[in-house]
């Protein structure tokens, strides 16, 4: 990674490897690289990390009472210690020190391939996917401290992670030792890219290393990235923002291409969609590639057909958008925004239709119960409350999933207007969950105050969707992202590997390549709530 990056961006770089990468290496390495980051007045800042993360839960803290912290491992200060002393770099910890970086004016990136598979195959044992111990003193001091941090996630940094917060991640050997699945396809996508890299977007590479990904070892690991889209790589300038899903050509039909999104997301047969490119100008949107008609939808992806004479594998692209009926010219943006409102409201009544039988997928029981409240801890009904705009709200969920099933949750406020706001914009595939899980959202250890505010201060009648999938969900055609400026960089995730494979289908036959896996079960809830001017 280190060749590769400084040979194309000509970036300079501290390296903590081998024995130095004790915690307080880690952490002095980080203070060091900081300093000179701002000395230098860097404009791009990367922080990568390849090795082991996990979950740890401190039971004798009884204030985090349930509360699992991410973590990344390091090295023992002396090899002679027993296995019950804990150590690592807690996700908090690295949270507090890049937020001090993302100024304006700097492009922030975190690169994380976090796995167990290079110490699984080096020990040859499995690892646990949760530590639970009681908290030692360095863990102590680290989480009496005040950090002020926000609930959520910086909302201009850039996350680009191996996989989602508790799903399998994989490494594979080679003659110079082991690599991440993840920093092989982030290679092979600066490679490919090499004499255009100046215009590739981040939003455009997550999506074509993310497919890489899925082409090597299936779903079961999912690329995740939260940040702007629009940004250019390694750089702090944006191109515009466009609301795009992800698409896979069909391997065995090079007309055809299979779409990231289904009836779940509004989408409906005959709609238009547009291949985009990964490339942007400074200030400009991408360019549209190809054009494909819906000509069959499923619960969670549909399938796109293309002109005669176009390949979609020769595109280069992972990206699609769907398209509007509007005229351009003058007039022409107030009549793609009058159709993005009729999608809004047509994807809400579409989803209250599946959620009341219509449709051939049935709806399971939410793999939850759940709660929420004001940021303040007063308790909010789920049926009748009342939350004023300038309110905090924060959501706690509890699996109570008899299986050992991951579920996505997507959390998204529909205000008053109608329109659909992602809430869990820092985990944009959903806040995954399984048995015994415990999830917060807009609540977090070392946050300087609690809960999220609404993303539209619209007085009126909102609602709260609660959708739960088996799988991760795309929803970024359609919702947007809160852009509350905050001070938070990064909220850790543990992540875990078991068998490698391609998931099945339903019906145990093999999934072909460049094909979505499609959903298995889903839960919705729809919560009715009245928005007030001012609190009561």
């Amino acid at each position: 990674m280190a060749q590769a990056l400084e040979a194309r961006f000509d970036f300079e770089f501290e390296r903590c490897v081998g024995p130095s990468s004790t915690r307080e290496g880690i952490l002095t390495g980080l203070d060091e690289w900081i300093d000179r980051c701002r000395r230098d007045q860097a404009e791009v800042c990367l922080f990568y990390y390849f090795g082991h993360g996990g979950r740890a839960e401190f039971g004798d803290l009884e204030a985090l009472a349930g509360e699992r912290l991410g973590y990344v491992t390091c090295r023992r200060e002396s090899a002679g210690e027993a296995q019950s002393s804990f150590e690592a770099v807690l996700g908090i910890e690295l949270s507090a020190k890049l937020s001090s970086l993302a100024d304006e004016g700097r492009s922030v990136v975190c690169v994380l391939d976090c796995c167990y598979a290079g110490q699984v195959i080096r020990e040859g044992r499995g690892a646990r996917t949760l530590r639970r111990t009681d908290a030692p003193a360095w863990a102590r001091a680290v989480l009496s401290r005040e950090y002020a941090l926000a609930a959520d996630s910086h909302p201009g940094m850039i996350r680009l992670v191996g996989g989602s917060a508790k799903a399998e991640c994989y490494a594979k050997a080679t003659p110079s030792g082991h690599i991440g699945h993840f920093t092989q396809a982030l290679l092979d996508t600066f490679e490919e890219f090499d004499a255009q890299r100046e215009r590739l977007t981040w939003g455009g590479l997550a999506r074509r290393v993310r497919q890489r990904v899925f082409e090597k070892i299936g779903e079961g690991q999912w690329v995740c990235f939260a940040g702007p889209h629009e940004r250019l790589l390694f750089s702090s300038q944006d191109s515009l923002r466009v609301h795009s899903v992800g698409m896979s050509a069909d391997a065995e039909d090079h007309r055809s291409a299979w779409l990231r999104a289904g009836a779940l997301q509004g989408v409906v047969e005959g709609q238009h969609w547009g291949v985009l490119s990964p490339l942007a100008e400074v200030g400009g949107r991408p360019a549209l590639l190809a054009e494909g008609q819906v000509v069959n939808v499923e619960l969670n992806r549909s399938r796109l057909r293309f002109a005669e004479g176009i390949d979609v594998s020769e595109l280069k692209s992972n990206a699609a958008m769907l398209l509007f009926d509007v005229e351009g010219g003058e007039g022409g943006e107030g009549g793609e925004e009058e159709e993005r409102r009729a999608l809004e409201v047509a994807w809400l009544s579409g989803l209250r239709a599946l959620c009341d039988g219509e449709g051939p997928w049935p709806r399971s029981e939410l793999p939850f119960a759940w709660t929420w409240a004001r940021g303040d801890g007063q308790r909010l009904p789920h049926e009748g409350a009342r939350v004023s705009v300038d309110d905090r709200i924060w959501l706690r969920f509890d699996a109570r999933t008899p299986r050992a099933t991951h579920w996505f949750i997507n959390v998204i406020y529909v205000d008053a207007s109608g329109r659909p706001w992602q809430l869990n914009s820092r985990l944009p595939q959903g806040l995954e969950i399984e048995r015994g899980d415990r999830e917060a959202l807009g609540w977090r250890v070392g946050a300087g105050e609690q809960g999220l505010r609404l993303p539209s201060a619209l007085p009126g009648r909102a609602q709260l969707v609660l959708l739960a999938t088996t799988s991760p969900l795309e929803l970024g055609h359609l919702v947007h992202a809160p852009a509350h400026s905050s001070e938070d960089a990064f909220a850790m995730q543990g992540l875990r590997v078991r068998a490698s494979g391609l998931r099945k289908g339903p019906s145990g036959r093999e999934k072909k390549r460049g094909e979505p896996a499609p959903l298995m079960h889903w839960a919705c809830e729809i919560v009715p709530f009245e928005v007030v001017a001012r609190s009561r």
